[in-house]
């Protein structure tokens, strides 16, 4: 647990009960006792002349044989009272009367029927007093379908030290008991039914009927809660802090809720809540829940609910902390403990709730779920991802189950969930913001991910796998497969050569066509991405040959038309070269030993899985090296002078930070998956940012081309070319703001200014370029051409060759002459 303690939970909060005063001590002689006039006589007005005789230090008796019809409605204001309410008040059957004169509350477009208003008040039912709201007459009249003026039964309006006690209330209209401006209160013993007695067996005519509600509240205490209905259970809404409950039992509905929030454009925040020992059964096939967080989109939308009053509603801010659910006994609910932030959304604002959720433990969850897999969900915000999110023995099996379901995860922090024991937590969310595809997936196995996605997100059910050929020889990853895929798996290709022959990607095709493959399955680095990206190019337009596969790609022969690709792929890479976030590939015609561009309808992987166990088998100098191509990707856009844009500088800033903590931590230890985890997010802004607009990337780029035919790597290029590229174009003083902002943010971050200091660099004096050095060399990275094998000899050829490339003429100070690409080679032999 990463939270905090239960049994500190008062202290935390800093709650401290009420020391309600001694009735007898404290309260005058003033004794009323109401008696009912019986026949459905409203008995309003005598309870109100006993609230005004008796409701300032006095004592109010509601007498056990007494039943009190309530026909209209009342708000009495009370000090220092006593109410023994033994007796039941009954409201009336006129529908009309109280749609039409219930008291107006402006939240969610409710209205109330008795609201109590007061300090000190002290109530005890003693087991047979309470409230029957007639709520049945309601329920049948309106069969599911909530109108506006259906009155709440009890509301607690500006109220402080209150207790109550041994209470129900019964088929209650709206909202059982709800608190609105409460300050130290405690409730005990309370019970709540909500029963369509007409309704037909698995349909709920009681929606709307939550037990237990809370909105401007502080200092709340609950123990020993019943409740049977058809909506929340417990409702914990805005403002709402320090609230402890303990010992629930919903039966129906939708569990225990911290929810309603960001629905109005205000401070919606709620903090230190704890609910503990609840048990959750499904009732009459309705039981949706059993405990969630839920807020609006962060953006006013269109609603047509009378709950919005027809108003467009989001758009609401705060933050949701220091909150656990523990003890949860689960007896059929429909889902398990999740967290969801896109309430209101109409399918185009995903991810934008303004309202940030952190410290939030899930802690001793038991039971079974009526779902067959996912046993908890969390989709949180773009805006403000979720962090320190504990899952701890969250262990909750799906209908017919052996074994202990999974969870997913969405716009979460880097490390933000943490636990579900006895099943893993997923995190699924779109690769780059507003685009639907590619998806990308973390946190549990990659073959327990693809097998799971390949069944419920493609509907696939032939597979052809292809795998790295050092994977397949010095892992059990294909076995592994094999036993999570089963019948699915119809093929499988181990290793490609590199830079992507045609000759192979011909052989692949055939077999996957052959086979009637509806899905492929990458398990390695970027050969085998562009592999499969133009192996489905050429399945969609029936390509047999070179020749044929010829007129896909750019150059002359392309055709015009050409059919975009269907079968769908799924990668899981083992480097950090992003590429499979890319819809263009490359391959070389075995003939003519020249490598091809493919591009859209080229499409890459619609899903990229990210398994931290994998990539630790990955060698460092593939590792490390990429993440360094993908710093290169984010200092050359931030660097550039032409095509940048605020969206871009965004990614490529956040990028930065996460690539060079996060290797400075791998090169530490290839333990630490959370660092591995956290250069696999990099890389993907890394790419978005270099690719996003028209940015004009550089020469580390330009002249790197060159050096792949060297057989250098492309991350061992931007490893040797980088800094001295920087140091170039500050030399001739054409970017000198940007390079000192970029530099500015490395030097910012902890890790490298320990760095430099280790290193005896001058954090003052040390521009960019020295900057990068450090860090590249702390990484074990070839630093010189001599340590790729690349002699003097060859320093005229790539000059000569990185004139023609396009980053060389788009570099801040464009590479024009033989001279300027020796310049910088110079530094680097």
């Amino acid at each position: 647990m990463r939270l905090f303690g239960i049994a500190g939970l008062a202290v935390l909060f800093g709650f401290v009960p009420s020391n309600h005063a001694n009735a007898k001590e404290q309260r005058n002689s003033n004794i009323c006792t109401v008696k009912a006039q019986g026949n459905q006589k409203d008995d309003v007005p005598n309870i109100l002349e006993a609230f005004h005789q008796c409701g300032h230090g006095g004592t109010i008796v509601f007498p056990e044989d007494q039943s009190y019809w309530i026909g209209t409605r009342l708000n009495p204001v009370v000090n220092d009272v006593l109410i023994e309410w033994r007796g039941k008040w009954t409201f009336s059957d006129d529908l009309s009367y109280w749609r039409n004169h219930s008291y107006p509350v402006a939240f969610q477009n409710h209205a109330a029927g008795f609201v109590l208003t007061g300090h000190n008040i002290s109530i005890n039912g003693y087991g047979t007093g309470g409230i029957d709201g007639n709520g049945n007459i309601w329920y049948t009249a309106e069969k599911g379908d909530t109108q506006p003026g259906r009155p709440m039964p009890f509301v607690f309006w500006n109220v402080s030290d209150v207790s109550v006690e041994n209470f129900y209330v019964k088929d209650p209209q709206l909202w059982s008991v709800n608190i609105m401006n409460g300050t130290n209160m405690r409730f005990n013993n309370i019970y709540c039914n909500a029963t369509a007695v007409d309704a037909p067996y698995g349909q709920n005519w009681v929606q709307n009927t939550d037990g237990f509600d809370t909105m401007d509240a502080k200092n709340i205490q609950l123990t020993n809660f019943v409740y049977q209905g058809g909506d929340d259970c417990i409702a914990i809404k805005p403002r709402s802090y320090n609230i402890d409950i303990h010992n629930v039992t919903c039966r129906g509905g939708n569990g225990i809720a911290i929810g309603s929030l960001g629905q109005y454009q205000e401070d919606s925040g709620v903090a230190n809540i704890r609910i503990d020992k609840v048990k959750v059964i499904r009732y009459n096939e309705d039981m949706h829940n059993s405990a969630y967080i839920k807020t609006w989109v962060g953006a006013l939308m269109p609603q047509t609910s009378y709950e919005s009053a027809g108003l467009p509603r989001g758009g609401g801010w705060g933050s949701i902390r220091n909150v656990i659910f523990s003890n949860f006994d689960i007896q059929g609910a429909n889902a398990g403990p999740s967290i969801t932030q896109d309430n209101g959304n109409n399918g185009s604002y995903s991810g934008t709730s303004l309202m940030s959720i952190s410290n939030v433990a899930f802690v001793n969850f038991t039971g079974s779920i009526e779902t067959t897999s996912k046993v908890a969900s969390v989709s949180c915000s773009k805006v403000h991802p979720c962090y320190n999110i504990d899952f701890d023995n969250v262990v909750l099996y799906g209908k017919n189950a052996s074994t202990p379901g999974i969870g997913s995860c969405k716009y979460t922090d880097v490390g933000g969930v943490h636990g579900l024991s006895g099943s893993m937590s997923e995190t699924v969310q779109q690769a780059f913001s507003g685009r639907d595809r590619p998806l990308i997936s973390y946190g549990i196995p990659f073959p327990e991910a693809a097998s799971r996605h390949l069944r419920e997100s493609f509907q696939a059910s032939r597979v052809y796998v292809i795998c790295s050929q050092t994977l397949a020889r010095k892992t059990d990853v294909i076995e592994r497969l094999s036993n999570a895929l089963g019948s699915t798996l119809v093929g499988q290709r181990v290793g490609m050569k590199s830079h992507t022959l045609w000759s192979e990607v011909l052989q692949i095709t055939e077999e996957t066509r052959a086979l009637e493959a509806d899905a492929i399955l990458t398990v390695g680095a970027g050969s085998l991405t562009d592999g499969a990206k133009i192996i489905a190019l050429a399945l969609a337009n029936g390509i047999k040959t070179a020749d044929e596969l010829k007129t896909l790609a750019e150059g002359p022969d392309k055709r015009d038309n050409i059919t975009a690709p269907q079968i769908p792929i799924i990668s899981v890479p083992t480097s950090l070269s992003a590429g499979e976030f890319s819809d263009f590939a490359g391959g070389t015609e075995d003939s003519s030993k020249r490598k091809h561009s493919f591009q859209p309808p080229t499409r890459g992987p619609q899903l990229v899985i990210f398994d931290q166990e994998l990539v630790k088998s990955t060698p460092n100098s593939i590792w490390l090296s990429t993440g360094v191509r993908a710093i290169d990707h984010c200092v050359e856009s931030l660097c550039a002078i032409k095509g940048t844009t605020e969206a871009s500088n965004t990614l490529a800033t956040h990028a930065l930070s996460l690539l060079v903590s996060g290797l400075l931590r791998c090169k530490k230890s290839r333990e630490d998956r959370d660092a591995h985890l956290q250069c696999q997010l990099g890389s993907i802004d890394a790419m978005a940012a270099c690719t996003s607009g028209s940015i004009e990337l550089g020469a580390s780029h330009g002249i790197g081309h060159q050096l792949g035919p060297l057989g250098v790597g492309h991350g061992e290029t931007s490893c040797i070319l980088l800094p001295a590229v920087c140091k170039f174009n500050a030399k001739y003083e054409a970017n000198c703001e940007q390079q000192e902002s970029v530099r500015l943010s490395l030097i910012g971050e902890p890790i490298v200014s320990e760095l430099l200091h280790t290193r005896s660099a001058s954090v003052d004096t040390s521009d960019l370029g020295d900057v990068l050095d450090v860090i590249i060399r702390e990484l074990g990275m070839p630093r010189s051409l001599t340590d790729v094998h690349v002699g003097r000899d060859k320093l005229d050829e790539l000059a000569a060759n990185s004139l023609h490339d396009r980053w060389c003429k788009t570099n801040p100070i464009p590479l024009e002459k033989h001279s300027q690409v020796l310049e910088i080679l110079e530094m680097v032999v």
